[in-house]
């Protein structure tokens, strides 16, 4: 690790994601381990060594990939980036902010500011994009079944303490019962998010190229009135295949620019259909304008009481006052999706009830 990749870490980890994640692991570890040494001491027997050992391995398992989840991988695109072909730049999207080509399943990051390989989500628990998937993986592995580990052990030493003899200061069980309920939300939550990126690994799919597939879909059947026909993800080679491709050995061909496609496709198939789906989008399109100022914040109870509750919480929000000219791409119960007139780079949800139609719609957005 170099001093850059030293610094980065830590001004990447002083966030309250990071901090958060670290310190739910730290609490649940800490719990399981005076649960372990108080009834499973490892000098009693060899059973209880191995278990601590195993135990004890949890930890630096666990924060290694973490810590390489964020640092090691492909990260972002060079700014500027251009396909070595020139005749290849017609089939993919330009990033007017990178200055720069997208490469296949590269996505702008606007939390980052640049474009990054084969995006799936920003995290806010790594406060980054996970830039080595494998090792994304191996972390949430290791949190799900350590923090199990600790809080099976948290679990009968609540019972021992509470049912049969409390021989600890009723403090020091408190805060061991506390790090239970960490211990379970760990289990439920991370474990929840492991099975979601393992359908990920398994289809080679992310989440935003599920997205861009649904919209293809849309357009063969609705557009084009190819009705039940479906489109051709090119990335999926078959479970195993994908399997391998994240957790193998590393291939020159999977190096965040160039990915193994199927036989029957173009290694350009997606990005040539985000490009249809981008046309469509500005062909649809709607002009509005502000006509109620929109702070930006997420669940605005005090000026919009009656939809706060459905804000996209994870997606951005645009903040926008009145007499702001908005043109509008999409829309989703009771919010619109678009961007400023004059500044196409910045884009959010606004509120339907804080814009007024210029125009009717074509279609319902």
């Amino acid at each position: 690790m170099t001093l850059k990749d030293g610094l980065e870490l830590v001004k990447r980890l002083m966030r309250f994601g990071p901090l958060m994640a670290m310190a739910t692991i730290g609490i649940v570890w800490c719990g399981g381990l005076i649960s372990l040494i108080t009834y499973f001491p490892p000098s009693k027997s060899l059973k209880n060594q191995l278990n601590f050992i195993f135990y004890f391995c949890w930890l630096p398992f666990t924060v290694s990939n973490y810590f390489k989840a964020i640092l090691y991988g492909p990260g972002y695109a060079p700014k500027g980036w251009k396909p070595k072909y020139e005749e290849d730049e017609q089939f993919l999207q330009y990033c007017k902010v990178c200055e720069g080509f997208k490469p296949p399943r590269a996505h702008h990051c606007r939390k980052c500011k640049r474009c990054c390989l084969k995006m799936d989500h920003h995290c806010i628990w790594l406060s980054a994009i996970y830039r080595n998937q494998a090792s994304f993986m191996y972390f949430l592995f290791g949190a799900v079944f350590g923090a199990l580990h600790g809080t099976v052990h948290i679990i009968f030493f609540s019972y021992q303490q509470l049912w049969v003899r409390l021989t600890l200061q009723p403090k020091l069980v408190l805060a061991v019962m506390v790090s239970s309920g960490f211990g379970i939300g760990t289990v439920i939550a991370v474990g929840i998010l492991l099975y979601s990126q393992l359908q990920i690994v398994l289809t080679n799919m992310t989440g935003i190229e599920s997205w861009i597939v649904e919209k293809a879909n849309w357009r063969l059947n609705e557009v084009l009135e190819k009705k039940n026909e479906e489109f051709n993800y090119p990335y999926d080679l078959g479970k195993s295949a994908n399997f391998w491709q994240v957790f193998g050995r590393p291939d020159e061909k999977m190096n965040g620019f160039d990915y193994p496609v199927k036989e029957d496709c173009h290694k350009y198939s997606l990005t040539i259909e985000q490009l249809l789906q981008k046309k469509i989008k500005e062909e649809r399109s709607v002009p509005f304008k502000c006509v109620k100022p929109y702070s930006g914040r997420k669940c605005p109870f005090l000026s919009y009481p009656k939809i706060a509750i459905f804000t996209p919480l994870l997606s951005d929000l645009l903040q926008i006052q009145e007499g702001d000219e908005i043109t509008v791409t999409r829309g989703k119960k009771h919010w619109y999706y678009g961007y400023k007139n004059g500044n196409k780079t910045i884009r959010g949800f606004m509120p339907k009830t804080a814009l007024k139609a210029v125009e009717e719609p074509k279609k319902e957005l």
